[in-house]
């Protein structure tokens, strides 16, 4: 969980040996490490893991289960465009985030799906799911005032 989503979420490099070395702390203390390696565990910070050792939960895909719950498949199908946005659309948003999700689902229904972002990588540009990205960083504004200002940037590059 801090490797992978520490630095997104605001870990640097001398915190996520901290951190890493807690969770590795608790899965020990509590006899989890079955559960520690379980598709999902690290999900929210490490809540995946804790729902699993000490809720006997049963973890499933968000997405899949909120789509169902809400019928956004049908809402999907009656929309004549799909708009999503994430933080980074990065490699990691290929392996199961929301608004990569989103946007198979949309083109399952041959929709239109545009996407608007902090910050982009190539792995997104070329997987052909989105027809148009905005990213914020490409303004040249530091990241600080990126995520200050994301509001007023976000509306002003809606209305172009």
């Amino acid at each position: 969980a801090t490797r992978v989503f520490g630095p997104q979420k605001g870990a640097d490099e001398t915190s996520i040996p901290i951190l890493e070395n807690r969770l590795t702390a608790l899965v020990r203390a509590c006899g989890g490490d079955e559960n520690a390696v379980k598709p999902g565990a690290g999900a929210a910070g490490g809540l995946g893991f804790g729902l699993l050792q000490f809720a006997n939960a049963e973890l499933v895909p968000g997405f899949e289960l909120l789509a169902s719950l809400t019928g956004l498949e049908d809402e999907i199908a009656a929309a004549n465009l799909v708009v999503t946005g994430e933080g980074s659309l990065d490699a990691q948003s290929l392996s199961g985030k929301g608004p990569v999700a989103l946007a198979r689902l949309a083109r399952k229904h041959g929709k239109p799906v545009i996407a608007f972002c902090g910050r982009a990588d190539d792995s997104i540009r070329g997987c052909g799911l989105f027809d148009s990205i905005t990213e914020l960083a490409s303004t040249g504004l530091p990241e600080n005032e990126l995520m200050s200002r994301a509001a007023e940037l976000l509306e002003s590059a809606a209305g172009h």
